[in-house]
């Protein structure tokens, strides 16, 4: 070490009376007055080696120029300081001012690196010398890569939109074996679809569409055939319509359109209006004719606390045991379906067992609703609106605690819409109820309804 010193400092003082090592030191503005006693740091600072072969200092970069075979000496010492560049022949580069990319597996000089999508690094005269079916400039406006490079193994070429972006934003289908940018554009699996025909249980599940909504509704609407198309045409399509998830066949009406989860809102309330909007929009396929086997179920939910029905649910037994009083009116009104195989069981509203069945409700434990089966089929699309009404004035006066009278003169106006104004038969129905609600809340069957409470089945 003491040697390699003192070669070091005689090959320094050499250098300071050399015009030529001068000349090669001020071009890299170097100023050999300047230079101090500490020969090792002067040496880092400056990118000079000692070179035992020509016993000179040398800079890194006449170096890096210079080295051929014929320099074994040179090359063995400092190979590792120096790499070769892409695209820059047999030259060589001092490598802290380079940059090696495992995307390319080359190295390039730093000054010229950028980095494209997946943050790959490379030049630009490295992607046109490979663009042909390796780089694509992004060029979707909407995509998070717009005018950003792409390697072909980081994106897909998109049908609908005739161009390629990201592989993370791209839907593939696989009956086309095509891949799509917009999520609307892909084909529908007429199997699976929101505007064919399911097989019965099948088909897209309901989207949540209650925007935090404490209260929430779902209908199922029973047909006996849509547009002339029945329980035979799984497959065909009916259409896409903002308010169903799907139709799928029904075993004892036909069809059955499938709603997604609304929120249950009152009236002139912004969420309703929606909803009504969206009704008026169905009116071709609810006002689809019907036969006597058709039902119109109803599938409600609340939140705990006043948090959302969605994402702080209620449980459903709690759900029953807060409307269980107030059903008394839903009784009334579809009574006759009290003897319908399809929703006779647990007449009383007591002991409901946890499994599916033909049951007046059902609890849905799994998704936290209360399904209510005892409504009869949808004729058009206004009876539908007069029932989502009754629901909300039903849920919202079970949670209040609203007395049963108050609640009939809420619900009155409403009654007489689905009775034409008679009032005579409105009467009879809120008589009736009240005889229900003794029933479900005290087991004591009046003779007026002892028919449908004890009465056979009737498919």
């Amino acid at each position: 070490m003491e040697e390699q010193t003192t070669n070091t400092q005689q090959s320094l003082a050499k250098f300071k009376t050399d015009l030529s090592a001068i000349k090669c030191l001020e071009r890299y503005g170097i100023d050999v007055e300047l230079i101090t006693q500490n020969v090792t740091e002067f040496l880092l600072a400056n990118k000079l080696v000692y070179s035992e072969f020509h016993d000179e200092l040398i800079s890194k970069k006449d170096l890096a120029d210079n080295i051929q075979p014929s320099y074994g000496a040179i090359h063995t010492d400092y190979d590792e300081d120096f790499v070769y560049v892409w695209n820059e022949g047999s030259s060589r580069f001092f490598r802290d001012d380079c940059s090696f990319s495992d995307h390319a597996g080359e190295w390039f000089l730093e000054e010229d690196v950028f980095r494209i999508w997946n943050d790959l690094e490379v030049t630009q005269e490295f992607i046109d010398s490979h663009s042909r079916g390796y780089y694509f400039l992004c060029e979707q406006h909407d995509s998070l890569a717009s005018g950003e490079w792409m390697y072909y193994d980081d994106c897909y070429y998109c049908e609908d939109i005739e161009t390629r972006v990201p592989i993370n934003e791209t839907t593939f289908h696989e009956i086309s074996d095509c891949y799509y940018f917009y999520e609307e554009n892909v084909p529908e699996d007429p199997t699976n679809s929101r505007s064919h025909i399911n097989e019965y249980h099948s088909g897209p599940s309901s989207e949540d569409k209650t925007e935090g909504s404490e209260f929430a509704i779902g209908f199922e609407v029973e047909k006996n055939n849509i547009f002339g198309l029945g329980r035979d045409d799984v497959g065909e399509e009916i259409g896409l319509y903002d308010m169903f998830a799907r139709f799928e066949t029904d075993s004892s009406c036909g069809l059955e359109a499938i709603t997604h989860i609304f929120p249950l809102s009152p009236v002139r309330s912004v969420k309703r209006k929606k909803f009504f909007d969206m009704i008026d929009s169905a009116k071709d396929v609810l006002d689809s004719p019907t036969n006597n086997k058709c039902g119109g179920h109803i599938t409600i939910s609340v939140g705990k606390n006043g948090g959302s029905a969605i994402h702080n649910p209620m449980r459903p037994i709690d759900l029953l045991e807060k409307v269980r009083g107030n059903l008394a009116i839903v009784y009334a009104l579809y009574r006759f379906r009290l003897n319908n195989s399809y929703c006779s069981g647990s007449k009383d509203l007591k002991n409901i067992p946890d499994e599916s069945g033909h049951k007046v409700v059902e609890l849905k434990n799994r998704y936290n609703s209360l399904e209510i089966r005892l409504f009869n089929k949808v004729i058009n699309s206004e009876q539908l609106k007069l029932r989502y009404d009754l629901m909300y004035l039903i849920v919202r006066a079970s949670l209040d605690g609203m007395q049963y009278a108050d609640l009939l003169k809420e619900i009155k106006p409403i009654l007489l819409k689905m009775y034409n104004n008679n009032k005579v038969k409105v009467k009879e129905i809120m008589e009736l109820s009240v005889y229900f609600r003794t029933y479900l809340i005290a087991d004591i069957i009046h003779p007026d309804i002892e028919h449908f409470i004890e009465g056979p089945d009737e498919d």
